[in-house]
């Protein structure tokens, strides 16, 4: 795959397309964020998304968002995007962060609370 960045190199913007977008398997999405703004892919058709990318973060300024748009799509395949094999890089040491696929969009989540380990 290639390398998706809307921004560019330590800044944030939007990167849109009036049609479809398709991620290859391997992509690796750059996504910038900063206190008042990120990095965003706005596909106005289908969003094809690969099993496996990498998303690498770099916070411009400040904290990672309790969650941050990546992508947002008029319609997605799969429909139902299992994206537990992305990849994440570039959060700080021991912030625990996901992709997650809601309508209408492809967010990376902070994810907050107790981890608990069950036997």
């Amino acid at each position: 795959g290639g390398i998706l960045a809307a921004g560019g190199t330590n800044a944030t913007g939007t990167l849109s397309f009036s049609t479809d977008l398709i991620l290859a398997e391997g992509a690796v999405i750059d996504w910038n964020c900063s206190d008042t703004t990120q990095d965003v892919v706005a596909v106005a058709g289908t969003l094809t998304l690969p099993a496996v990318a990498t998303v690498n973060v770099s916070r411009v300024t400040g904290l990672l968002p309790g969650q941050g748009i990546l992508f947002t799509f008029g319609s997605v395949t799969p429909s139902s995007p299992d994206l537990t094999r992305w990849a994440i890089t570039g959060a700080k040491a021991n912030t625990r962060v996901a992709v997650r696929h809601s309508p209408n969009r492809v967010v990376l989540a902070t994810l907050t609370g107790t981890l608990i380990g069950v036997r």
